[in-house]
């Protein structure tokens, strides 16, 4: 597989981005990007199965190599231990973190706030910075879009 990346190209889909509020054609300028990033995604991953397999191949116990401008990783993420839910009981408790935590219940808060015009006692409404995503649209199951 050969990826050639046009930066004139590049820069170009980038600056005609927002033309899709200006036209119906501007949507081509997302679609490319996202089709490029799928093809660099693609090959990412490919190359992680690749260097994955040669590394094991060389060393069947390979955690991690340094390169002049790269550090590859050999790892496993997430916890190492579960619980067996159903020994929970006889467990000993040394061995074991209890957490709680809390949430909001939204659909009540905006209940009393639409009521009241307040927010409750204890509830803070956070900033959320808004930001764009774009997608490419799935065809349904039927073949539609």
């Amino acid at each position: 597989m050969k990826i050639t990346v046009d930066l004139d190209e590049l820069k170009q889909l980038v600056q005609d981005s927002g033309q899709i509020f200006l036209r119906p054609d501007g949507e081509q300028a997302l679609l490319r990007l996202l089709e490029l990033q799928e093809t660099i995604n693609g090959a990412v991953d490919q190359a992680r199965r690749t260097l994955e397999e040669e590394a094991l191949r060389l060393n069947p116990n390979f955690t991690c190599i340094k390169a002049d401008n790269l550090t590859v990783h050999y790892r496993c993420f997430g916890p190492r231990y579960e619980l067996d839910e159903q020994l929970l009981p006889e467990l000993n408790p040394d061995l074991i973190i209890n957490r709680s935590s809390c949430s909001v219940n939204t659909k009540a808060v905006e209940a009393i706030l639409k009521t009241t015009g307040e927010l409750p006692l204890g509830i803070i409404e956070r900033e959320r910075p808004r930001r764009i995503t774009f997608a490419r649209q799935e065809a349904d199951d039927d073949g539609q879009e």
